[in-house]
């Protein structure tokens, strides 16, 4: 396999491409098909790393590997992007697998984008406000309401602001929680509810 994308792509780091398959233990005299659903991917996913384009699009690359085979993917990533000046595109469900390596995050519902922003705006200026179900969000705060969801006593809502996140607590007269929105939670918002408001 790897002189056969050697052969395709005269650009193809083949020394990168063995050190990345020798990290997990995988040598060039195993025979693909016997190795494990996990080794499988990491051998698909290293071809695309090693190879000379600079754009990566990768579709859920860390699926079947093992916890610390997701780890040093991600990283690898992330060093890819800088060292190596790629751009690197990753479609996947689990958010907090990238979080910690990515620039920017967009979300998707029915092949549209709903949400993109980078990571570190999505941080500071989306929040979740938790009121009681008998309580009205303020109309004259500073901020867009994202989606809202209501539970058997409450409603939470998720906001984009530009303010503070204590600033924008304070902003409410009511009693209300309000708390750094995890990406996992964002994305099931954005793309659960039944009207998500689009915020790109």
């Amino acid at each position: 396999m790897l002189d056969l994308q050697g052969e395709a792509d005269v650009g193809f780091d083949r020394p990168f491409a063995e050190s990345l398959l020798t990290s997990r233990n995988i040598t060039e005299n195993k025979r693909f098909g016997a190795l494990s659903k996990g080794q499988r991917r990491w051998v698909a996913t290293v071809l695309a790393l090693a190879s000379s384009a600079t754009c990566l699009l990768l579709d859920e690359p860390a699926d079947g590997l093992d916890p610390e085979a997701r780890q040093q993917l991600y990283q690898t990533l992330r060093t890819i992007v800088t060292e190596r000046e790629k751009s690197v595109l990753v479609a996947t469900h689990i958010l907090t697998d990238i979080a910690a390596v990515a620039d920017q995050l967009a979300i998707m519902r029915a092949g549209k984008v709903v949400l993109h922003e980078r990571l570190e705006t999505l941080r500071e200026q989306v929040s979740k406000v938790s009121l009681s179900a008998e309580e009205p969000l303020e109309e004259h705060l500073a901020a867009d309401v994202l989606t809202s969801s209501s539970y058997a006593e409450e409603t939470a809502y998720v906001l984009r602001h530009t303010e503070d996140r204590q600033d924008l607590a304070s902003s409410i007269r009511t009693r209300a929680t309000v708390s750094l929105v995890p990406l996992d939670e964002l994305y099931r918002s954005l793309t659960e509810a039944s009207e998500p408001i689009l915020a790109n």
